[in-house]
């Protein structure tokens, strides 16, 4: 998955990607964690309950770590052309 996240050419071809990766995700948690199963939320999208007061948005977490890799990679690109004087990295 990290592979495909990063070998993503543009932010078109990362929304694509969300939906996918938070079923796989989905589905970890589900073979991993007794008791965990899926559901629908009202909108429509999937999530994991984990306990009876946990539910994982699995798409919309898939969704954060897009963006902050992004917002990442972005800030790094700026550094490098001001001369490398910035340096952002968000673990995930």
């Amino acid at each position: 998955m990290d592979n495909l996240i990063n070998s993503a050419v543009d932010v078109d071809e990362l929304a694509g990607l969300a939906c996918p990766i938070g079923i796989f995700y989905g589905d970890v948690l589900t073979r991993n964690i007794s008791g965990a199963h899926w559901e629908v939320r009202g909108n429509g999208s999937p999530c994991v309950r984990v306990t009876k007061t946990l539910a994982v948005e699995v798409v919309e977490v898939v969704e954060v770590v897009k963006v902050v890799r992004l917002v990442s990679t972005l800030a790094n690109s700026a550094s490098r052309a001001l001369g490398g004087s910035i340096f952002v990295s968000f673990s995930t």
